[in-house]
């Protein structure tokens, strides 16, 4: 007769605790927390600041880099920001790119740019090596449009304050080598800690100069591949951009010298279409003889 009436105690016992978890789990709904279910499209902005959620979102997507190099196939990828929205230029870290111009420039280097699940083709047209900043602009032949998915022209700050909270997001693809592919998306945020400042000596002709090169050190480490991230202000303004991670810190590039590039870049594309324009001229010219003797 004991066993029976052990065996009784046992299930009152296990029965009062299955009501226990379901009240328990009742009470978290009421309190909102709420088990996530498949396919819940997450508000970020419950972690990020709703302004820089908002602008991350508008101004900011992921690039891939494919290089065929010696039957071999290299794959990067990072952050970039949207430049102008209308011609598709963004901006990202030049480390992204390959290392070697002959390859970062040529034809066998994809770049893609990857905004609201859509795929654009790029191409890399400047880089700032001291900055470790490049700009990219959409293909000539590429027939979509950056604003008709909805994007918007990064605004930079170069106001930024010590102990003050910045944002960012990044979203990561990665495929095995068994063909399975993973997608993530991950907020950050962070706070300015200190600046360094890299001395570095130039040299051109027979006349040597320094360099000062400044980087913002923030007080946590983001994972790989948020190169080329913005760190956002709480206005969603672009104060930074991270160019890498070290010793449980984040660098990133000052907005005042990722806008001297962008400037830079401007410049250098007016100075190639003279020079293209010229070189059509004066070919002209010649045929124009040509044609007349």
């Amino acid at each position: 007769m004991r066993k029976p009436a052990l065996f009784f105690v046992i299930l009152f016992f296990v029965c009062s605790l299955f009501s226990a978890g379901i009240v328990l789990a009742e009470g978290n709904k009421t309190q909102g927390q709420t088990q996530i279910k498949k396919g819940t499209k997450l508000d970020y902005s419950q972690y990020l600041a709703p302004k820089a959620a908002e602008a991350i979102s508008a101004s900011q997507g992921t690039l891939f880099v494919v290089t065929q190099s010696f039957q071999k196939q290299f794959k990067k990828f990072g952050q970039a920001l949207i430049v102008d929205a209308e011609r598709g230029i963004i901006v990202t870290t030049a480390h992204i790119a390959p290392e070697f111009p002959g390859l970062a420039y040529s034809d066998s280097t994809y770049y893609v740019f990857m905004f609201k699940k859509i795929k654009y083709e790029m191409k890399l047209k400047y880089v700032n090596v001291v900055n470790d900043l490049a700009v990219l602009i959409l293909k000539d032949t590429e027939k979509k449009s950056l604003v008709d998915a909805g994007a918007k022209n990064v605004i930079f700050s170069e106001k930024i304050k010590l102990f003050e909270e910045y944002y960012t997001m990044a979203d990561f693809l990665q495929f095995s080598e068994f063909g399975t592919g993973v997608s993530l998306t991950l907020p950050f945020k962070t706070q300015l800690i200190g600046i360094e400042r890299v001395i570095i000596p130039q040299k051109i002709e027979n006349f040597m100069f320094v360099d000062v090169k400044e980087s913002f050190v923030f007080d946590k480490t983001c994972r790989r591949g948020f190169s080329g991230s913005g760190l956002f202000n709480s206005s969603g303004k672009v104060t930074s951009v991270i160019m890498a991670i070290d010793g449980g810190f984040s660098f990133a590039i000052p907005a005042k010298e990722v806008q001297r590039t962008i400037k830079n870049f401007y410049e250098f594309e007016e100075e190639d279409k003279k020079k293209t324009a010229k070189k059509a001229e004066e070919s002209n010219t010649e045929k124009i003889k040509e044609v007349q003797e």
